[in-house]
């Protein structure tokens, strides 16, 4: 994959959340070689955090992966924004 943001659990606890990150401007590409579920940006337990004017491409699986859980337990997922990314040629491959 390409950047990873908080992390992999989303218990609501403050404690165990990525909070006010911002990843702007940045290159991403050509990821999923080692893994090809990674994706360009995971952003797990996260609050107040951007993820805006970005290129993302040719990742075998997605660009963007916000809140993502295992579960259906309440997370600590919150005022999160998205905006302005160019995201291309993703899903390349067989995920595994």
């Amino acid at each position: 994959g390409g950047v990873r943001i908080g992390p992999p659990i989303g218990g609501v606890s403050g404690a165990s959340r990525a909070d006010n990150v911002s990843l702007t401007n940045s290159v991403l590409e050509d990821g999923g070689h080692i893994f090809s579920m990674g994706c360009g940006v995971l952003a797990q337990a996260v609050s107040n955090t951007t993820v805006s004017h970005n290129t993302i491409r040719h990742f075998s699986y997605t660009g963007i992966s916000l809140g993502w859980t295992w579960n259906y337990e309440p997370t600590s997922n919150g005022d999160n924004e998205v905006s302005y990314n160019e995201i291309s040629e993703i899903g390349l491959g067989l995920l595994l």
